[in-house]
């Protein structure tokens, strides 16, 4: 979905004249594709059309993420575990978003009315749409954070002293004076 977004955000002419491609490659290397994929592939829209070059996007995107599933497991990280972890953030984070501007919507709404508007119909139309980005944003978090996050095992904690019980002799710290 994210690369489609992308696709329709920033490349509307079907034959690829005037497409932003700083823009396409700015948004889609920062989340979910490798650097220098979008300028790789681009001789595929001349070739093949946008399907093809969307197509060969999508794949990267999905080796891109298989490889990163791979070396996060290496590290002894669970995948679907550390998905879950960050869905649940960006859901919270965003969520916690949505209300506040759902509670802006709600206070100001009435105002509509002055323009000759039905506030009611006004304050669905206006909720539908910023359901819709709060779902975009989650999933764009999500991504993002799949794909970039930096995630190191944390190293092993060596003991160096010895636990008092453990102590030869039986010596005791000594008390202040």
């Amino acid at each position: 979905k994210i690369i489609d977004y992308g696709m329709d955000r920033f490349c509307v002419d079907p034959d690829g004249a005037d497409w932003d491609w700083a823009q396409l490659t700015s948004y889609l290397e920062n989340l979910c594709l490798r650097h220098g994929c979008i300028e790789k592939n681009k001789a595929l829209v001349d070739e093949s059309g946008r399907a093809a070059f969307i197509e060969a996007l999508k794949q990267d995107a999905h080796d891109f993420y298989e490889e990163r599933e791979t070396l996060l497991g290496e590290i002894g990280v669970d995948m679907r575990e550390f998905e879950r972890t960050i869905l649940l953030i960006a859901v919270d984070r965003r969520w916690m978003d949505h209300i506040d501007a759902m509670d802006q919507l709600r206070d100001g709404i009435g105002f509509r009315a002055y323009s000759g508007k039905n506030p009611v119909t006004e304050y669905q139309i206006e909720a539908g749409h910023m359901f819709a980005e709060l779902n975009h944003l989650i999933q764009e978090d999500t991504v993002r954070r799949l794909y970039q996050a930096r995630v190191e095992r944390t190293p092993e904690r060596v003991q160096q002293a010895k636990p008092m019980e453990a102590r030869a002799g039986g010596d005791q710290p000594r008390q202040p004076r």
